[in-house]
């Protein structure tokens, strides 16, 4: 054993770690972290950071077995309530509803016997087509050269889109024009661009949304929690507040009759404070939910307002980085 002296004190290192341990453990203790996946695939390009490939998802569930405890999203709020939130929790949610939710994450969830949330956007249940920004990423994959530049008309406005060498900045760009576009609007705009850059629009089946079954399925394991996440995934910011309402209600009511069960958790399409406002939170509320998930890099926790639960986006990556990240979030 070594002693140190200080202040002629004899101080103990092992103390001084257990002090330093409790002080953390309180920290941690008073925090959550609610983690926010969307694909569960490997994907030879991802524009927007969204897919995490199986192989990796499963190194992060190893890691949270070993130091984490992961909460449902239901029995967080309960102790959220009592303001009572255990060391190192973790909540894992799912956004969109993607059938590879189905086919590779709830195997490994399973496994591991963690439970999840899964946000569903009802509009592509039961069909093969992709999400708009799906088919964006799809497009980069599909050229080795882009024309130089190609004009679509978006909203009423003639926009010039630079693509040439390097698309992907452009592409990000005319992502965020399409945030608040109605699903016809964006397919139509998505079909032309296709059409200007050559490439038939010819949707991946592996990129498709649930079917009714896989998501009754689902639902039978009471691991698992079916969320709301609108019908149509536009920016809720963006449109009146009957569309507004709309679009939370009939998202909710299409998922209850599928699986039913009640729904009681809902996320914001994009989740960032510029796509939803105060009176967007408060609907949410009068529509019969307990809770919403934002997304952003903040830690929750007993303060936290329960229709702006931060949730922090996970992409792709081994083991060692998630867990850095994680760490960060925790002490943010």
């Amino acid at each position: 054993m070594i002693w140190i002296f200080s202040s002629f004190k004899m101080v103990n290192p092992k103390s001084i770690c257990e002090k330093l341990d409790r002080r953390l453990s309180a920290v941690l203790g008073s925090r959550i972290v609610i983690l926010n996946y969307h694909h569960v695939l490997a994907s030879r390009q991802d524009l927007f950071n969204i897919c995490v490939a199986p192989k990796n998802f499963e190194a992060h569930l190893e890691f949270l077995k070993r130091r984490y405890r992961v909460l449902g999203l239901s029995e967080l709020l309960g102790l959220l309530k009592i303001g009572k939130i255990p060391h190192r929790a973790v909540v894992l949610t799912f956004d969109d509803g993607y059938s590879d939710n189905y086919l590779n994450a709830v195997p490994l969830l399973e496994k591991y016997r963690m439970p999840a949330t899964f946000f569903v956007t009802t509009q592509h249940l039961d069909t093969l087509e992709e999400f708009w920004w799906d088919g964006i990423q799809r497009l980069a994959l599909s050229l080795k050269k882009f024309p130089e530049k190609v004009h679509l008309e978006i909203s009423g406005e003639d926009c010039e889109l630079a693509l040439g060498s390097s698309p992907e900045p452009t592409l990000r760009l005319l992502s965020q024009k399409m945030y608040s576009l109605e699903e016809e609007s964006r397919r139509r705009l998505l079909q032309e661009l296709f059409r200007k850059c050559g490439v038939r629009d010819e949707p991946r089946a592996e990129y498709r949304c649930f079917s009714s079954e896989e998501l009754f399925l689902i639902s039978k394991n009471p691991l698992f929690e079916m969320g709301a996440h609108t019908v149509s995934h536009r920016s809720l910011k963006s449109l009146p507040l009957e569309t507004q309402r709309m679009e939370i209600l009939a998202s909710k009511k299409c998922l209850e009759e599928i699986i039913q069960k009640t729904i009681r958790h809902f996320a914001y399409p994009f989740g960032t404070p510029e796509h939803y406002t105060p009176e967007t939170q408060r609907l949410v509320q009068a529509c019969g939910f307990k809770s919403a998930c934002t997304v952003g890099s903040s830690a929750v926790n007993p303060d936290s307002p329960l229709f702006g639960l931060c949730r922090l986006a996970v992409g792709d990556g081994p083991a060692t980085s998630f867990s850095q990240k994680l760490a960060e979030c925790f002490h943010s």
